[in-house]
């Protein structure tokens, strides 16, 4: 039996399975128990956020024969064969390969034809790819469509489909999944698929996948089969190439005690581990947001904006029990100007150093102000 990607073994049968999607599920089976789902419908949204897995769902349900409070049985032959994308009342279209006139043409010669079941559904992934004769061969149907067809239309790039089809149909938009969702799902995965992991591994692949569930499964996927479903987070550092999460926390560390002779300790691991310079910087820049979110007197509050384990966290607390906001302002604005420098230097390498080491010579907020207050005093009399 060939081998199954996690994204598909995982993938959701029915409104229930749905991940971080909640707005959509209630509108559409809503619509559904009122009879009013509008013929046309439009999931726009990032990648990997369900939108195809959405639209196979909804036509299940439409066309199962055995729904049960609008979820689909996926044990009868209308669901297997639309699980398996072989039934002829449910057509799936690539929008990139079938972005012509004539496909359109062709599809809607099919429309004409009645449906074995309730309805005709027809999905067309990545629409923003049809051309602009295309969308315009495409209008006239989608204002009136025959009463057995349902279009439902998924696209990353909402901005490029024609307005006068945005204004035929109802769009449906898919957010981002949340960090703390994609990391209990990645839980209940290894749980299921008997591999041994940690906390801290988990959230990199949760912070790495940026929202999309398909991509934290396709990293998950890559390790597990890399480990033999066991690692930790050493191994995803190495695999994925990321930066070592206790390198990173030694260079912050030397960057709010301002200590230069530590700062070049943490230069010489990342020179032995080959560490790409302009990854480092964009992490530090997120650990200065982490620590900032953490210090704030609302860090009860801003904790579930912080993807980080529970020991993570911690340590990150004791970092910032003694800097301040304003020193963490700081460091903030300079690292975020290196890294729209760095991309400008030829030897990244040698611009990391000097950053680092300027940074750790920066004079600490507080102290400088308590330096020039007896100044301004001075001033003000």
């Amino acid at each position: 039996m060939p081998y199954q990607v996690l994204a598909r073994k995982w993938r959701p049968m029915a409104f229930k399975d749905l991940v971080g999607q909640e707005i959509v599920v209630r509108i559409l089976t809503n619509a559904l128990t009122e009879n009013s789902l509008h013929p046309c419908l439009i999931f726009a949204g990032p990648r990997g956020t369900g939108k195809t897995s959405t639209a196979r769902i909804l036509a299940k349900v439409l066309s199962c024969q055995l729904v049960k409070n609008l979820e689909p049985c996926n044990q009868c032959a209308t669901c297997q064969d639309i699980n398996n994308s072989r039934s002829l009342d449910v057509m799936e279209i690539d929008g990139a390969s079938h972005n012509g006139v004539e496909s359109i043409r062709q599809l809607k010669e099919t429309i004409s034809c009645m449906p074995s079941g309730p309805c005709k559904v027809y999905i067309i992934d990545e629409v923003h790819m049809l051309s602009v004769s295309a969308f315009n061969a495409l209008l006239k149907t989608l204002e009136e469509p025959p009463d057995h067809v349902i279009f439902i239309m998924a696209t990353t790039e909402m901005r490029k489909i024609p307005a006068t089809v945005l204004s035929r149909a109802q769009v449906l938009q898919f957010r981002q999944i949340a960090d703390p969702i994609i990391h209990k799902h990645l839980k209940q995965i290894c749980k299921k698929e008997r591999a041994e992991t940690d906390e801290s591994a988990l959230w990199m692949l949760t912070r790495e996948a940026r929202g999309s569930l398909r991509d934290a499964q396709g990293l998950l996927d890559q390790m597990l089969v890399f480990c033999q479903k066991k690692f930790h987070s050493e191994n995803v550092s190495r695999v994925l190439g990321l930066t070592d999460r206790s390198l990173l926390n030694a260079g912050l560390q030397s960057l709010l005690n301002r200590d230069s002779k530590q700062m070049l300790n943490v230069l010489s691991r990342l020179s032995m581990k080959a560490a790409e310079p302009s990854l480092f910087l964009q992490n530090l820049i997120l650990e200065l947001r982490n620590l900032l979110l953490l210090k704030l007197p609302t860090s009860k509050d801003s904790e579930c904006l912080v993807s980080l384990s529970k020991e993570e966290k911690e340590t990150m607390l004791k970092m910032a029990k003694d800097i301040s906001p304003e020193n963490i302002h700081l460091l903030f604005d300079m690292a975020l100007k290196g890294v729209q420098d760095i991309h400008r230097v030829q030897d990244t390498k040698i611009f990391l150093e000097m950053l680092l080491l300027k940074m750790c010579e920066t004079p600490d907020v507080i102290s400088a102000q308590k330096k020039l207050n007896p100044i301004n005093s001075y001033k003000k009399e």
